[in-house]
């Protein structure tokens, strides 16, 4: 009977290792983001503006439960000088929870972000900035995964009233590291 309950016990024990290990305590993104800008027709107090960006993104994801992270999101861009936004920069700082679901192969997961915006645009600076979207990492080892899409909605208010804001899309995909 004692040697049962010291298998079962022992069982115990690496049932727990077993499952800490599925539960990275921090998880590093980086890589390629991709950012739809769509400001309404009076922004700037001229026409419709529509200009695609290219950019890299940048994340820290602290996971002290194992479905729910805190995670702090990073991104800078840059619209080509043949678009509406010619040369013009934005950068993003956001911050918010994250609710993974950790199962073998795949993590599918969801976020809802909360931060900033800023803008290289004479008279527009910073404004309030939250996203919320959807995102699957294959995970090729223990420590490294791909972030094939992230898809997010990304509102921003750069200008003032009911045309003061724009409601963008950002894609990201990359490389995850986790310790």
């Amino acid at each position: 009977m004692k040697r049962w309950a010291l298998l079962f016990a022992a069982f115990l024990c690496f049932t727990a290792v077993a499952s800490a290990q599925d539960n990275p305590k921090v998880e590093i993104f980086g890589g390629y983001s991709y950012y739809h800008f769509d400001a309404p027709g009076t922004f700037f107090a001229g026409p419709a503006i529509l200009a695609d960006l290219n950019g890299a993104s940048a994340s820290v994801a602290v996971n002290p439960f194992r479905h729910l992270g805190l995670v702090a999101d990073f991104g800078g861009y840059v619209a080509g000088s043949s678009s509406e936004l010619g040369g013009t920069h934005i950068i993003t700082y956001m911050f918010g929870p994250k609710v993974a679901f950790r199962s073998g192969r795949f993590t599918p997961f969801a976020q809802f972000l909360v931060g900033g915006a800023h803008i290289d645009i004479s008279g527009i600076s910073s404004s309030l900035a939250w996203a919320g979207g959807v995102g699957l990492d294959v995970n090729l080892t223990r420590h490294f995964a791909v972030r094939l899409p992230q898809i997010e909605f990304l509102r921003t208010y750069f200008a003032d009233g009911a045309t003061g804001t724009q409601d963008n899309i950002r894609a990201s995909a990359g490389v995850v590291y986790r310790f």
